[in-house]
């Protein structure tokens, strides 16, 4: 027979037990594969299957399988497919030359399975997904190696938005193994099923796995790894699941990149540590609990996004992750935008986060002796006031450093900060100062403009909020009078009964700075009652404060003049007073 004779290639999958319990008689021809062993038997037509022997060895490692007189030969649907091994093509090997139909309504799990299987057993070979939708009954093994240097399994779509897996149970592999019980579409494992052994070389790209079974109802993972793995490689996949990737063991020098995840419950999420680990280009919608759950050290991200999430967005459990290009626009539900765990160190660059409306919620949370960091970018769109807090310091030996965010909304609950061991650290192009526990909360005087046009000061709570009653500590305020004479000003804020503004001008305001003492009916900074907060001041007659223009002297504040010799008193109206009344 010529070695180029084509035969059309059909397969049966089924556990080792069913082949022995039913034990059929196999058309000639016809693969018969143990699903969870990777064994197969060859028909003949005449022989039941307990009786037929076994066509492969008992663990098929790479290349073994490509070594076997079953597969040379072996033709397809697909007349131009010989036997790639045999002829030592490289080509990828299309899903459709071992039957799947991609049609929408076929299963096509065991076409598809032994496509891997097949490419897995010709040494590591590509196996492509033509445009369409292949349903699937139970999950898929994507098989790796088990060292650095093996060759790469790939499964290759046609397109993200073309080439379809669609899991239609919720079955799990049903094979008995330490896999089974897993409710996925994809499962990357070593051919063995060895979750002692590492896996090595997987790769993924351009397909959109669907496991949403009706408008209520989603399998529990899109891509799913139960062991520890490494040089894995996603690219261009979306993925509709409870949670859209998930690795149960530790991960290393692996890339992730272009993935969008429609998760209800965690978007990306790794359980144990790595190293090395990039991710670029991820978008996760509608998680619950966790859009990202990362873990590992020295490890990257870049360009991630979230949107219409509750939960957590952010959640960096443990290890060391630089982020550059982070966001989360709309998700207002959420309990905490970015939350660390213990001993991390996190730096993050270029933010754009908005706000939680919940009256527990915060935008950062580090953990236990964690260090948070974030170098610029935005938080808050509008100028909303929020329910919650922009931070909490709720462990203990924690540092959250902002350096160069604009907060643009503000909030109304006080920020807990559970121990003097924690430290807040804002900086800009102003300065920076450090907050710990029980110091009040600062705010600043910046230039605003009136509704002329003309430059004036400008009430900011940043990192405050209108509501948090009498604890707000201004700096280097030039007046709390300003618009006392009519003048054209308006400030964004009205101030609070007990909070404090320190003056920059202590000399020709003559007092340290003011207290609001009153707020009621106000609608302006300038509609408050304030009290001056007295300093003591002295020099020459010549040097006594003088109220000029927008200068506004405090009744009462005392002046010791040097020349007199004695305390003068600023009356309100016109005139420094001595003691009896009389203007000196």
């Amino acid at each position: 027979m010529s070695e180029d004779t084509l035969y059309e290639f059909q397969q049966r999958y089924d556990l080792p037990q069913n082949w022995a319990s039913n034990n059929p008689i196999l058309p000639q021809g016809v693969l018969g594969f143990e699903s969870n062993t990777l064994k197969f038997k060859l028909g003949d037509g005449a022989t039941r299957w307990n009786d037929l022997p076994y066509a492969s060895s008992p663990a098929v490692s790479g290349g073994d399988m490509a070594k076997t007189d079953f597969f040379k030969g072996l033709g397809s649907r697909n007349t131009n497919y010989i036997d790639h091994c045999a002829h030592g093509d490289n080509a990828p090997l299309s899903v459709r030359e071992f039957g799947a139909k991609g049609d929408g309504s076929s299963d096509d799990t065991d076409a598809i399975q032994l496509a891997i299987a097949y490419a897995y057993g010709c040494g590591g070979r590509s196996i492509y997904l033509p445009g369409g939708t292949y349903c699937i009954s139970r999950p898929l093994y994507i098989w790796g190696g088990v060292t650095y240097d093996s060759l790469a399994t790939r499964l290759i779509g046609d397109a993200v938005n073309t080439a379809v897996i669609r899991k239609t149970t919720h079955n799990p592999t049903g094979d008995g193994t330490a896999c089974d019980g897993i409710d996925a579409i994809l499962i990357c494992v070593n051919a063995s099923k060895d979750l002692s052994q590492d896996t090595y070389r997987v790769e993924l790209s351009n397909m959109y796995l669907d496991g949403k079974l009706s408008d209520t109802d989603l399998c529990a993972y899109g891509i799913y790894m139960p062991g520890e793995g490494a040089d894995l490689l996603f690219d261009s996949i979306t993925v509709r699941a409870q949670t859209g990737v998930q690795f149960a063991g530790n991960i290393w020098q692996s890339n992730f990149k272009n993935i969008t995840m429609w998760a209800s419950v965690k978007g990306f999420s790794m359980l144990r540590s790595g190293t090395s680990n990039h991710i670029d280009k991820a978008f996760v919608v509608g998680s619950s609990v966790y859009a990202y759950e990362l873990r590992g050290d020295y490890s990257t991200a870049s360009a991630l996004a979230a949107d219409s999430c509750t939960g957590v967005i952010y959640y960096f459990a443990y290890g060391s992750w630089s982020v550059n290009g982070l966001g989360n626009e709309s998700s207002p539900n959420a309990t905490c935008t970015v939350k660390t765990g213990q001993e991390a160190c996190i730096t993050l660059k270029s933010v754009g986060f908005g706000c939680h409306d919940g009256a527990d919620a915060a935008v950062f949370s580090p953990g236990n002796y964690s260090i948070l960091t974030v170098i610029g970018g935005r938080i808050g769109y509008s100028g909303a006031i929020h329910a919650g807090a922009l931070y909490d310091l709720n462990a203990e030996f924690t540092k959250l450093s902002l350096k160069d965010v604009f907060i643009g909304d503000k909030f109304t609950r006080m920020p807990t900060v559970y121990s003097v061991k924690n430290q807040f650290v804002f900086s800009d192009n102003r300065g920076s100062f450090g907050l710990r526990e029980n110091m009040p909360f600062l705010g600043v005087d910046v230039a605003g403009n009136d509704a002329t046009g003309v430059v004036s000061p400008k009430l900011d709570y940043w990192m405050t909020s209108p509501a948090w009653d009498g604890r707000a500590l201004f700096l280097s305020v030039d007046t709390v009078r300003l618009g006392m004479n009519g003048e054209a000003v308006g400030y964004s804020q009205k101030p609070q009964v007990g909070d404090v503004f320190l003056t920059k001008n202590v000399a020709s305001r003559g007092v340290l700075g003011w207290v609001c003492v009153s707020n009621a009916g106000a609608t302006y900074q300038r509609d408050c009652t304030f009290w001056g907060i007295p300093a003591y001041t002295y020099g020459p007659t010549a040097n006594r404060p003088v109220p000029t223009g927008n200068t506004w002297l405090e009744p009462g504040i005392m002046y010791f003049d040097t020349d007199l010799g004695k305390p003068v008193w600023w009356n309100g109206s016109a005139h420094w007073v001595d003691g009896t009344g009389a203007v000196v």
